[in-house]
């Protein structure tokens, strides 16, 4: 539990990176920190499998142990039978004691898995545990201000981001504070700037309007729905007039007014399908400004009576921000209490007033021109802010084009702009840029996973995993340790049948060839070489042991080995890849194979392998012993194994298409989740909490399905598969019964027992 449980931290680790680096992977190919993620990731990856190794290999070894557990158990008790003289041992009593110990350690072989599933879920019920445990966001806003003409109200507030403690006790001197002792009265219909240095808590103050913050103490009263642009943009893997209205019904004149007021025109005629162009994740295909503009359009769109904008002037430039200013914010929402984020001079001084926050306090209130010329850390603050936007602005909309927006058209027509159209062009990148710029040019950019249908799995696939796990080489020694292995447990056995065929050892032969036609006179016990049929039972027995430890630690190295250099080789390919890459395909896709992929073929696969190529390796020696003692039986065994062959084929195909299915339906639900997590401030502010959710229960719902009807198949299998085990026992009571005057009972008996295991 120990091992399994630092294996999934490192994990985590590792998932986390991922799924960071696949949120920046522009910046991080800007400037070239492939190297950087790439060794931390490996390293997250190596900590990973050296605890997996350990766990594996004590998993291995348990369940080989679980398999011979019946024979060691056998060998063990006839041993101190025959040496402590507790009487004649026949056929009879030698075999039943075989098959009742088999049945018995039914339960025995089943428990490493048991126990191993159980390790899994108390870690994962652990983890579901911590997040169920963490407080609920306390709805502390009231929905009255005290006054019909203030808005928003905050009476000596006191605020945190984080709640430290598990006591829904708040105390002020065990959770740092962002906010202290905020006092802030927002008319009905004013527009408040709000201004302060990075980090003094402009978005903490908003965010406490919003009720996503920790009230440590005061009051907070807001009238009114509320529109919330992030300072961050909340952006949808869907098209951006799915991102403008936001779960809302479409209201084309509504629409097309936030369209315009936010200067899109221009941009919707640079794309192929206009506003029904698909976004990638997280806006990946969009301008910085772009995204600000869309997340702008959607507060504009939703028709709210307060809009907290946090800083969504930053990423334009100036010409594109004056038009914003005027069009959207000044006239659009006039009449609308509005709280605007910005250092823009011109923003500023059409405020109502302006709303000064240094290190976490409100220190000033009042007129942009009153502060400017009173205070001067304000004055400072101004100019700086003023020099460094200037240098930052984006220039993505011409005067003329804003002309075009104004009078509310929007262009269909396709236009070339490189830095308009969002998309990066790789010249390098061949054939997926031209896949991504097809997928572009038809409004559609995020591909959907193809899930094949029929065929069998390549063999090259196979040949790849042996590749990864030493080669051709290496595989044969591991097969061959696995016959070895199973061919001791057979021989002890047989042994054990050719010992009590030798009774006393005064056998009267009755002319037949076959070794074990014999009539035994009198007791084993009397046999004179009984020393040497123990010490060869009980070798047998070690031997089986030993090599039983040794193939766990082989198979273990082998498989995780294979494991490891698949993951470093898939993890390279993804991170080489050009930015068409990430423009077309979802993170979630990629992240499934990283996550659930990738412990499949730490965990299951190994596993899956072990228990395959151990059985197989018993049923194979198991059956070369019944044919040993009936020739005839490799007749039924035959139609049996076709029989089989055909029952395999039918499952073989179905359960495939529903394994790839399966896989691929957990993809939306990663894709979901990350979407979720990064926007649910956005989220939560419009209250589309509900609708989400019920999305992620279809998607949940529909992976569920597939693994269901997997599971289905698997039982659909083992039934017809009991049923041909019965048959095989069958025929070997058939040539046990009739062919009794030429094979001995103990021959019989162990055939019996063979064809029942």
């Amino acid at each position: 539990a120990e091992y399994r449980r630092r294996a999934v931290a490192n994990s985590d680790k590792r998932v986390a990176l991922m799924a960071e680096l696949l949120a920046h992977i522009r910046t991080v190919k800007l400037y070239g920190w492939e190297p950087v993620f790439a060794k931390r990731v490996i390293e997250y990856r190596r900590k990973e499998i050296r605890w997996l190794k350990m766990c594996q290999y004590l998993q291995c070894v348990s369940t080989s142990l679980a398999v011979t557990a019946p024979l060691i158990i056998t060998v063990i008790t006839i041993l101190v039978y025959t040496s402590a003289g507790g009487g004649d041992l026949t056929a009879a009593k030698a075999f039943t004691l075989v098959m009742v110990n088999y049945m018995a350690a039914h339960g025995i072989r089943s428990l490493p898995i048991y126990i191993r599933d159980i390790v899994n879920g108390r870690i994962a019920l652990a983890r579901i545990e911590r997040v169920l445990k963490c407080p609920e966001r306390a709805d502390y806003i009231a929905a009255n201000t005290n006054s019909p003409t203030v808005a928003i109200h905050l009476n000596h507030v006191t605020v945190a981001w984080d709640e430290h403690k598990e006591s829904d006790q708040l105390s002020t001197t065990t959770i740092p504070q962002w906010l202290t002792g905020i006092n802030l009265d927002v008319p009905v219909g004013a527009h408040v700037g709000v201004i302060g240095a990075v980090g003094a808590g402009k978005t903490s103050l908003l965010r406490t309007i919003l009720g996503q913050m920790a009230l440590v103490s005061g009051r907070v009263g807001l009238k009114g729905s509320v529109a919330y642009v992030a300072q961050e943009p909340c952006i949808l893997n869907t098209t951006i007039q799915d991102n403008i209205t936001f779960g809302q019904p479409y209201d084309p004149n509504r629409y097309h007014q936030a369209i315009r007021c936010c200067a899109l025109g221009p941009d919707f005629g640079a794309l192929p399908a206009g506003d029904r162009t698909e976004i990638g994740e997280r806006g990946v295909t969009l301008s910085g400004g772009q995204r600000q503009r869309v997340s702008l359009a959607r507060a504009l769109y939703s028709n709210r009576d307060v809009y907290l904008l946090d800083d969504p002037l930053s990423a334009v430039d100036r010409t594109v921000g004056r038009h914003i200013y005027r069009e959207c914010i000044d006239r659009g929402l006039k009449g609308r209490t509005v709280l605007l984020v910005t250092h823009q001079i011109e923003c500023l001084a059409g405020m109502d007033f302006v709303v000064y926050v240094r290190e976490g306090r409100v220190v000033r209130m009042g007129p942009h021109r009153e502060l400017y010329d009173t205070d001067s850390d304000y004055r400072q603050l101004i100019d700086s802010s003023d020099d460094i936007m200037t240098a930052n602005a984006e220039e993505d909309v011409t005067k003329d084009q804003l002309k075009d927006t104004t009078n509310g058209t929007i262009t269909q027509s396709v236009r070339h702009r490189r830095s308009d159209s969002g998309v990066v062009t790789d010249p390098d990148s061949g054939d997926e840029a031209c896949d991504s710029y097809s997928k572009l040019m038809s409004g559609r950019l995020m591909s959907d996973e193809r899930v094949a249908t029929g065929g069998d799995i390549s063999w090259d696939t196979y040949l790849a995993y042996v590749k990864a796990g030493g080669g051709p080489l290496v595989t044969l020694l591991l097969i061959a340790w696995l016959a070895l292995q199973a061919g001791c447990n057979s021989f002890a056995n047989w042994w054990l049948g050719y010992w009590l065929a030798q009774g006393s050892g005064n056998t009267t032969q009755t002319g037949a060839a076959h070794p074990n036609q014999s009539s035994v006179a009198n007791s084993i016990l009397n046999n004179p070489d009984l020393s040497i049929y123990q010490t060869v039972y009980g070798l047998s027995v070690i031997v089986v042991v030993m090599t039983t430890l040794a193939l766990g630690y082989g198979f273990t190295k082998v498989t995780l080995g294979a494991s490891k250099r698949l993951h470093d080789r898939v993890f390279r390919r993804v991170l080489d890849s050009s930015l068409a890459f990430y423009h077309t395909v979802p993170a979630g896709r990629v992240l499934n194979v990283f996550v659930r992929d990738m412990d499949e073929m730490d965990t299951q696969v190994p596993q899956a392998l072990d228990g395959f190529c151990q059985r197989l390796m018993v049923v194979l020696c198991n059956v070369g012993v019944i044919v040993f003692v009936y020739p005839w039986f490799i007749a039924p065994f035959a139609a049996l194994t076709l029989a089989y062959g055909l029952i395999h084929r039918l499952f073989r195909g179905a359960t495939r298409d529903l394994k790839r299915l399966e896989s691929a339906a957990r993809s939306p639900v990663y894709s979901h989740v990350t979407a979720t997590i990064d926007g649910r401030s956005t989220i939560t502010a419009y209250g589309r909490e509900r609708e989400f959710a019920v999305r992620l229960q279809a998607l949940v719902d529909r992976q569920s399905a597939a693994n269901f009807l997997y599971h289905c198949s698997v039982r659909w299998l083992s039934t017809r598969v009991d049923i041909l085990c019965a048959l095989v026992t069958l025929f070997a009571a058939l040539f046990a019964v009739f062919g009794r005057h030429s094979v001995g009972a103990p021959f019989a008996g162990l055939a019996l027992v063979l064809s029942i295991q």
